[in-house]
């Protein structure tokens, strides 16, 4: 997906009032997350390290929530299916 197609579909949830697509991609410090005004930040259980220093403003200030992946569902798979389909020839 493009970096527009996944703002597209973060923001169609219900409870996403705004999507900041150039976000950090080295963590968030604090003043990042208060400039944003951000309450909530999620990440999958694999960087629920301690030591994960992506996540770690985020966590110190208690904002850090895990959310499971889905059974699956994965980027590689969606690739797969895309690649293989007869309907776009």
């Amino acid at each position: 997906m493009t970096l527009e197609e996944r703002v597209a579909e973060v923001q169609s949830l219900r409870c996403v009032y705004k999507v900041i697509p150039n976000a950090p991609c080295f963590g968030m410090d604090k003043e990042f997350i208060r400039k944003w005004n951000i309450h909530v930040v999620l990440a999958s259980p694999e960087y629920d390290k301690p030591d994960d220093n992506y996540y770690r403003v985020p966590r110190e200030m208690g904002i850090l929530q895990i959310m499971p992946r889905t059974e699956g569902v994965s980027t590689s798979d969606i690739i797969k299916r895309i690649k293989n389909r007869t309907d776009l020839d």
